[in-house]
């Protein structure tokens, strides 16, 4: 009986091993969180909210941001691999966080439709913003990007001096 145990959980953990090299470095591989699909959620709550596509590379900027803060931040770190749903809850409050920041840059009229405590991490409420004119909108506002190095950068050519 014990010789089949042991053949049984060498086989999980040799298993186990193999998924987690499937897994991407970094946050991802150290604590199972799989911050892209965080990401994509959070953009998708605020689009339904505001009624209005959010571009895919917010949702990629968003990604990069815990990446690198991952790597970088040994409080974030540590946050990260804490116990139960907490790590998870984490990553959705600096992930709204970040993109009320990013919508304050690039469209100040969204982010002036969404409440105050979005910016802070919490979740919005049921159902949609309602329907207001968005005045004020800059079509060609400043754009962050994220260049090979992993570096982000505001490119002030790009603002509208209109």
């Amino acid at each position: 009986m014990r010789a089949f145990y042991s053949r049984t959980t060498a086989k999980t953990r040799r298993d186990w091993r193999g998924f987690r090299l499937t897994l991407r470095p970094g946050l991802e591989r150290d604590t199972q969180l799989m911050p892209w699909l965080i990401a994509d959620t959070v953009c998708g709550e605020v689009s339904r909210f505001l009624g209005v596509e959010i571009p895919a590379r917010h949702s990629d900027w968003l990604d990069a941001k815990a990446e690198r803060s991952y790597a970088r931040h040994s409080h974030f770190r540590k946050l990260m691999r804490g116990r139960g749903n907490a790590p998870r809850d984490w990553l959705y409050v600096f992930m709204r966080h970040w993109l009320a920041a990013l919508l304050d840059l690039e469209r100040p009229d969204l982010y002036q439709c969404l409440p105050e405590d979005f910016n802070l991490g919490h979740p919005l409420p049921p159902g949609q913003h309602p329907l207001v004119r968005r005045k004020g909108f800059v079509p060609n506002g400043p754009l962050i990007r994220l260049s090979k190095s992993g570096c982000f950068s505001v490119h002030p050519g790009s603002l509208c001096m209109g």
